[in-house]
């Protein structure tokens, strides 16, 4: 019985989250303007995540705990006392940094054979409201990201699968947030793929969300802020 809900609560996170980003992406030629700030939708978005994160709370706790007791460290944010995941957060960031400026220059050079890729303008915020709406937005979308693509499906499919094809269920997991990130071309769905996985590695290793939510929300202000400064 608790299985089949379980399957059931997937099933329904795969048709609320997960789906509707395989929707048909604006053309290569479209201009999009992209302002990270609140809306009401990426309020709900944020919202279903965090009760997605408190449902299956037990799920994230168990693994955890394990962990702690395998490295001997405490955990969540005191487990950043231990050197060891000093240098994971610091070689995660780092990375994802790497394979986004590599992305970029294979986006340039391809552009320059005469391939076309989605024209995305970001636009820098103005007065304190905006900043705030800005870093709450950065946030909440890097929390629902990692909430879901990091920790649910992945190790929900584990569950499912009751912790056999391990790689296949990665990759599925993977899968689903590079094909999300599609509208971007073949260079961002590359950077998601590439990037999903230290993410997820960064998961694996400290299975802390909020590591990985603010690693990955640090990436995500960079990168749109710099967009916007040239």
């Amino acid at each position: 019985m608790k299985k089949t809900l379980f399957t059931i609560e997937f099933i329904f996170v795969l048709v609320l989250f997960v789906f509707p980003y395989f929707l048909p992406a604006f053309s290569s030629a479209e201009v999009q303007l992209i302002e990270m700030k609140v809306t009401l939708s990426g309020f709900m978005m944020f919202f279903w995540a965090v009760l997605l994160f408190i449902f299956n709370f037990s799920l994230y706790r168990e693994k955890q705990i394990r962990l702690c007791e395998e490295k001997n460290m405490v955990s969540g944010f005191l487990a950043l006392k231990d050197f060891r995941l000093h240098c994971y957060v610091l070689v995660a960031a780092g990375l994802i940094f790497i394979i986004s400026a590599v992305c970029t220059g294979l986006e340039f050079w391809l552009a320059s054979k005469g391939f076309s890729f989605p024209q995305l303008v970001s636009v820098m915020p103005e007065g304190l409201t905006l900043w705030a709406s800005f870093a709450c937005a950065v946030l909440m979308s890097s929390f629902f990201e990692e909430t879901v693509y990091r920790f649910f499906i992945p190790d929900g499919l584990q569950v499912l699968f009751n912790g056999k094809f391990i790689p296949l269920t990665e990759i599925c997991a993977l899968l689903f947030f590079s094909l999300g990130h599609r509208y971007l071309g073949i260079p961002g769905v590359l950077n998601a793929v590439l990037s999903g996985a230290v993410l997820r590695l960064l998961f694996v290793k400290t299975r802390s969300i909020w590591i990985n939510t603010l690693v990955h929300a640090f990436y995500n202000s960079a990168v749109y802020l710099m967009a916007a400064m040239l």
